[in-house]
C-alpha cells in the first residue's frame, strides 16, 4: 500500500510541475513603510512579487506621472498633497504570461509648519569692514536646509557669513530668506546703518599720446602675463607698448598692409579701434579693418583688406599675418585665445578668403583651422571657455549668439537658417532685436550674459544662459529682462562681480541686474550718448566707469550703484583694464590725441586686484576673452 501511495505522490509531482511549466504564474505584490505620509518625506517600499515556473524579469513603478524600472525600489517621496496612487507592473523573463500590476494607495499630507526667520547683526558698520551675521532661524516641524542673505546688495547662502559692504546709508535692509526640508521659506528683514569710509582716493600716474594721429574709440588696454607691459591701439593704427613707467618699448605699424582706418574722418563711428589680447607666451593677437570708403561711403577702394595680426612680445616685429578678405570690418572686441587656437568675427568679406564670416586660427602658425557660418557676419565679440565653446554675436537681425563647440578636432555650429537661428541664444525670427556689437560674458559657472537692442533703439534686452547645460536645441534662458536704455550703439556688453550680478553698459547708463532672477537693481547715469565700453570691477566689489561726456573716471559701488570717488580725465574712452595688481589703465583722447592713462588709488581702500569672475573687456587683464575659473 505504502509503494502505491509513494508512485501516486510521485505522479502528482510530476504532474504539477508540468502543468507549472505550462502555465507559470506571476504576482505583483509590495507592501509600503506607511499608507499616510508627509509631502517629501520618504516612504519605504519592499517589492514582494511572487513567480511561480518562471522568474520576475521586469518591474515598472509609477507615482505622481514619474516611473522607475528598479526592481527593488529604496523609497518614494510624494511632492502632491492627496490620495496618491502607487502601481507596481511585472514580467516573467521568458515573456511567456501577460505582466501582472498591484497598486496601493497613500494619504500624502502637509502638516510642515514654515520655518521661523530670524538673525542678528550690528546695528551699525562701516563701508569696508566686514560685519558678522548670525542666524537664530527655527523650525519646528521639519529642518532648515538654504539660507539666502541680501545685505544691502551683496547676497550669500552662508549659514552665518561675514561680509564687507561697499555702499552706505542710513536704514539699509538687511533680510534672510530660509528654507526647509519641505520647502516651505520664509523671510525677515532688519536695518542697518552703515557709515561712509575715507580712503578710496584716486590719483594719475602719468598720462601718454602714443599716436600723433587716429582716435581711441570702443578699445581697451590689455597686459602681459607678467604685468611688465601694456599694450593699446588706435584709429591710427599704430599697436604700441609701454612699460609700468610709462617708457615706449617699442610699436608696430599695424596699417602697413593697406589703408588705415582713420579715413572717414577723426572719431566718426565707423573707425573701431582694434582691442589687442595677450596670450600666455607673451604674442599679442589684433585684428584690423581697412575700410577705405570713399565717395561718402557709397565705393570700398578694392585694393583694401582685413586681417588678424600676431605680434612678438613688446612689439618686436610680426609672428604672422591673415587676410581675411576685402574690406572686412571689424568692432573693437578683443580675439579670444584658448589653447593652441585664437578666433575673430568680422563684418564684410572676400568670398575668396574666410567665406563664414567667422575664424578660428591655429594661433601659432596662423593656419586658417576652420571658418564658422555667421549670420552675415558680425558686429560684436567671441567669447570662449576651456574646453573651446565659442559663442559669437550675429548681425542678421533677431539671429542672437551662434554657438561653437569643438568635438574630435572639428567644429560645429548651427547653420544660417531659420530653423539654425532658433538654436541661437536669443535668437529666432523677432527682426526688432539686433546684436549690435554686443560682448558675450561667460561666468566662471558656466552661465553666459548676453545682451541685443531692440528696434527702438531706446530699450536693452538681456539674457542668462546655463551654456553648461546647452545641448543644441532651442535654449531657454534663466532669465531675462528688458531695460530702457539707449542701445543704438555697438559696443556695450556685461560683467560680472564674485556672486554672478552683471553689470550692464548702455549708450546712457550702467545698471546692475542680480544675477539670482536678472531683476534690475540699480541705475547710474552716464550722461546722454556717453559712447562706449564696458566697466571693469575689482577684488572688492568696485566698479571703473569711463564717463566721456563728464570727462572722468568713476568708482561705483557694485551693491548700490553710489558713486565712491572720481578722477578727472581728458575724453576717457572705451573699457579700464584693471591690472594684477590693482593699476587701472584708460585710454582716451587728450588733446585729440589717443593717449593712455594710468591711474592707482592712493587709499587705505585702494584697489589691489581684478574681480575674480568675467571682471572686464576679455574677461581679464590680458584681454584674452576666455572665461574665468575659480
Amino acid at each position: 500500500m505504502k509503494r502505491i501511495f509513494f508512485i501516486l505522490s510521485a505522479v502528482i509531482g510530476l504532474v504539477c510541475l508540468y502543468s507549472c511549466k505550462k502555465n507559470p504564474s506571476i504576482k505583483a505584490y509590495f507592501e509600503l513603510s506607511s499608507t499616510e505620509c508627509q509631502v517629501l518625506d520618504p516612504v519605504s517600499v519592499n517589492n514582494l512579487s511572487t513567480a511561480v515556473g518562471t522568474s520576475i524579469g521586469l518591474c515598472k513603478w509609477e507615482w505622481e506621472g514619474q516611473v522607475s524600472w528598479e526592481t527593488n525600489l529604496p523609497s518614494i517621496t510624494f511632492t502632491q498633497l492627496g490620495k496618491q496612487t502607487v502601481t507596481l507592473t511585472v514580467w516573467p523573463e521568458e515573456g511567456v504570461v501577460p505582466g501582472n500590476t498591484f497598486s496601493r494607495t497613500v494619504n500624502v499630507i502637509n502638516s510642515n509648519e514654515p520655518p521661523i526667520a530670524d538673525f542678528t547683526s550690528p546695528a551699525n558698520a562701516t563701508q569696508d569692514e566686514p560685519i558678522a551675521l548670525t542666524d537664530r532661524s527655527m523650525d519646528y516641524t521639519g529642518r532648515i536646509v538654504s539660507w539666502l542673505w541680501n545685505i544691502a546688495g551683496v547676497t550669500s547662502t552662508e549659514q552665518n557669513p561675514t561680509v564687507t559692504l561697499n555702499s552706505w546709508g542710513d536704514n539699509l535692509d538687511v533680510s534672510l530668506t530660509v528654507t526647509d526640508n519641505y520647502g516651505a521659506s520664509n523671510t525677515i528683514t532688519k536695518k542697518i546703518n552703515v557709515a561712509k569710509s575715507t580712503g578710496h582716493d584716486l590719483s594719475l600716474a602719468w598720462s601718454r599720446s602714443f599716436d600723433d594721429k587716429g582716435y581711441v574709440y570702443w578699445t581697451a588696454p590689455a597686459m602681459s602675463p607678467d604685468g611688465s607691459m601694456i599694450y593699446v591701439s588706435s584709429t591710427g593704427y599704430h599697436l604700441v607698448c609701454f612699460d609700468t613707467s610709462g617708457n615706449e618699448v617699442g610699436r608696430y605699424d599695424i596699417g602697413k598692409y593697406g589703408a588705415n582706418a582713420t579715413s572717414l574722418g577723426t572719431g566718426d563711428i565707423a573707425n573701431k579701434s582694434p582691442a589687442p589680447s595677450v596670450a600666455p607666451d607673451g604674442k599679442v593677437y589684433i585684428s584690423v579693418q581697412y575700410l577705405d570708403q570713399v565717395d561718402n561711403n557709397t565705393h570700398l577702394d578694392p585694393a583694401t583688406d582685413g586681417g588678424l595680426f600676431c605680434i612678438n612680445p613688446g612689439c618686436a616685429g610680426e609672428a604672422w599675418y591673415f587676410s581675411t578678405g576685402h574690406a572686412t570690418t571689424y568692432r573693437f572686441m578683443a580675439a579670444p585665445i584658448f589653447g593652441d587656437y585664437v578666433s575673430v568675427a568680422f563684418q564684410y568679406n572676400d568670398p575668396a578668403k574666410i567665406t563664414e564670416n567667422w575664424g578660428v586660427f591655429n594661433r601659432h602658425t596662423g593656419k586658417l583651422v576652420k571658418a564658422l557660418p555667421c549670420d552675415q557676419g558680425s558686429y560684436g565679440g567671441v567669447a570662449a571657455t576651456s574646453d573651446y565653446t565659442l559663442v559669437c554675436s550675429s548681425s542678421r537681425k533677431g539671429a542672437g549668439y551662434k554657438v561653437a563647440r569643438y568635438n574630435g578636432g572639428t567644429w560645429t555650429t548651427a547653420d544660417n537658417s531659420d530653423a539654425g537661428r532658433m538654436t541661437n541664444f536669443l535668437g529666432g525670427n523677432d527682426t526688432s532685436l539686433e546684436t549690435k556689437g554686443f560682448q558675450p560674458a561667460i561666468s566662471y559657472d558656466g552661465k553666459i550674459y548676453l545682451c541685443v537692442s531692440t528696434g527702438s533703439s531706446s530699450q536693452m534686452k538681456c539674457a542668462c544662459y546655463d551654456l553648461a547645460a546647452y545641448s543644441g536645441g532651442k535654449p531657454t534662458p534663466l532669465w531675462q529682462t528688458t531695460v530702457t536704455a539707449t542701445s543704438y550703439q555697438s559696443g556695450f556688453g556685461a560683467v560680472l562681480d564674485a556672486g554672478g550680478n552683471a553689470y550692464y553698459m548702455a549708450g546712457n547708463k550702467i545698471f546692475r541686474l542680480n544675477g539670482h532672477d536678472g531683476s534690475l537693481a540699480w541705475e547710474y547715469s552716464l550722461g546722454v550718448d556717453n559712447g562706449d565700453g564696458v566697466a571693469a570691477i575689482d577684488d572688492k566689489g568696485y566698479l571703473y566707469v569711463c564717463c566721456t561726456k563728464k570727462n572722468k573716471l568713476v568708482k561705483l559701488s557694485s551693491a548700490s550703484g553710489q558713486e565712491v570717488t572720481s578722477l578727472s580725465l581728458d575724453n576717457p574712452r572705451g573699457c579700464p583694464t584693471i591690472a594684477a595688481d590693482g593699476t587701472i589703465y584708460v585710454t582716451g583722447n587728450s588733446n585729440g590725441n589717443p593717449t593712455l592713462y594710468k591711474v592707482v588709488g592712493t587709499g587705505v581702500h585702494k584697489t589691489t586686484a581684478p574681480g575674480p569672475n568675467w571682471s572686464q573687456l576679455g574677461a581679464n587683464p590680458q584681454k584674452s576673452g576666455i572665461a574665468p575659473t575659480k
